[in-house]
């Protein structure tokens, strides 16, 4: 459904009417993907959706800026417990240069903190235009010279969501854990943490699951996706994670694991005691050492098998990676026996 926001005008002189549609809309579906067309597929692919499915608890918005209903820009915000994702922007060629978007993200980003979004994420080049547009409305690098970067409502927002909890809740991923997933991946690793985060998806250490969590979602739909588990905490942040991807390197027979937790929760991840399923499959994982990550994997029955010297890295510094396999098991386990 389509909701007005207000009225202005380009620098151009045209009156500009400011607005959103939000997901799942039939009626916009059309135009929007039209405007869009030039996304990848991995993007479509959750666009598409969008448009006609809920996603379970995720709220996907496109405030758009039109002229005599003519689409001139639009900004895609997804947003579930209070985090959010900024994407897909794009002003339209013949509309750049006018002051469109900037209007329109003033906008949004008022709109967005009155719906009670108090964190968003985004992606862009370092250093670039967007980069200063984005940062001239309180977004700032994860890390120096990132163009991965955050907006909170308050210094204190993620430390608020990320607090520590007395309990986690495992349970299946939802399409409303991905701008929540976001903000556990941006932060700094910790000097001692196991590496990597997010084999699955490509991401070692901090960085944006932005764009490679559509495309986990995307790949693994042509397999079971019932194993991929996060473990929530009392405050609605991600804790741990515990995720399944094919591996091609395999040809499908073999799947890789990630099996993480960031530092303040992987003690209470670890013991966890709800249940999960397993591929009927061989599992393999791989991390750098640390006694707790050796000790949860042994209890979820996995058995290291080698080591190989200095393949991973920390901050530039080489570093072991110990590789862990699962044999296949066709039955149900615990997280924690």
């Amino acid at each position: 459904m389509y909701h007005f926001l207000t009225s202005g005008k380009l620098s151009s002189g045209e009156a500009v009417d400011f607005g959103y549609v939000e997901a799942p809309d039939l009626e916009w579906s059309g135009r929007l993907l039209t405007f869009l067309a030039h996304k990848a597929p991995d993007w479509r692919f959750h666009l598409e959706r969008a448009f006609v499915d809920s996603l379970d608890g995720l709220r996907t918005r496109f405030y758009i800026a039109t002229v005599h209903e003519e689409l001139v820009s639009q900004v895609m915000i997804s947003d579930a417990r209070g985090c959010g994702i900024l994407s897909h922007v794009f002003t339209a060629p013949q509309w750049r240069r006018r002051n469109a978007y900037r209007q329109l993200m003033a906008i949004q980003m008022e709109h967005c903190a009155a719906s009670g979004i108090k964190i968003l994420t985004l992606s862009t080049g370092f250093n670039t235009h967007p980069y200063w547009i984005y940062h001239s409305f309180g977004f700032r690098s994860i890390a120096p010279g990132s163009g991965a970067m955050m907006w909170k409502v308050s210094p204190e927002s993620d430390r608020e969501l990320l607090q520590p909890s007395a309990t986690v809740t495992t349970r299946a991923l939802r399409w409303e854990d991905w701008p929540v997933l976001n903000v556990s991946a941006v932060q700094p690793v910790m000097p001692s943490e196991p590496l990597p985060r997010f084999s699955t998806m490509g991401v070692s250490g901090q960085g944006n699951l932005e764009g490679s969590f559509i495309s986990f979602q995307r790949r693994i739909q042509a397999f079971d996706t019932e194993f991929q588990r996060v473990q929530v905490t009392e405050h609605g942040a991600v804790g741990g994670w515990c995720f399944f991807s094919p591996d091609p390197g395999w040809f499908n027979r073999v799947w890789r694991a990630d099996i993480c937790a960031l530092p303040a929760f992987t003690e209470i991840c670890s013991q966890s005691p709800d249940s999960m399923s397993w591929p009927e499959a061989p599992i393999w994982t791989v991390t750098t050492s640390d006694k707790g990550k050796a000790q949860w994997l042994h209890t979820l029955g996995f058995s290291q098998r080698t080591v190989l010297k200095g393949w991973l890295e920390r901050k530039g510094y080489p570093m072991d990676a110990e590789v862990w396999e699962r044999p296949f098991v066709s039955k149900s386990t615990f997280l924690n026996k």
